[in-house]
């Protein structure tokens, strides 16, 4: 859930902020792809190009944590990878949502030709 929420939020974000452009395309593409393949499909793809191809990472077992920090994160970081990214697609898109939900609410629009950009920080001073 970490790597999910620690990438997804900002990939809805970037995605809600750049909407209608190829940034947000490629978000979407990545959120239904990662949404709608099985997850030991996409096990099997990680573990065919990380442990085979690259050799990278170990394909499978279990390293305790008393023989080392990296070999013991080096065992986790495929199994870890591949469930995040279900929820990371979710997350992505749920985020992108509701930005661009908030972005249509009456208070936005009425700001916008006022002088505030999108970008501004909101504060009561202004």
């Amino acid at each position: 859930m970490v790597i999910a929420i620690v990438f997804a939020v900002p990939m809805g974000v970037v995605a809600a902020w750049k909407a209608r452009t190829w940034i947000d395309r490629v978000v979407m593409v990545f959120a239904v792809l990662g949404f709608s393949l099985p997850v030991f499909w996409l096990g099997f793809l990680l573990i065919y190009g990380f442990s085979i191809k690259l050799e990278w990472l170990p394909v499978q077992g279990y390293v305790s944590f008393h023989k080392g920090i990296w070999p013991f994160v080096q065992h986790l970081i495929l199994p870890s990878l591949t469930l995040g990214l279900v929820y990371m697609a979710l997350i992505a898109r749920i985020t992108r949502a509701s930005l661009l939900e908030v972005l249509q609410e009456d208070y936005i629009r009425t700001a916008l030709p006022r002088g505030w950009s999108r970008g501004a920080c909101c504060s009561a001073t202004r």
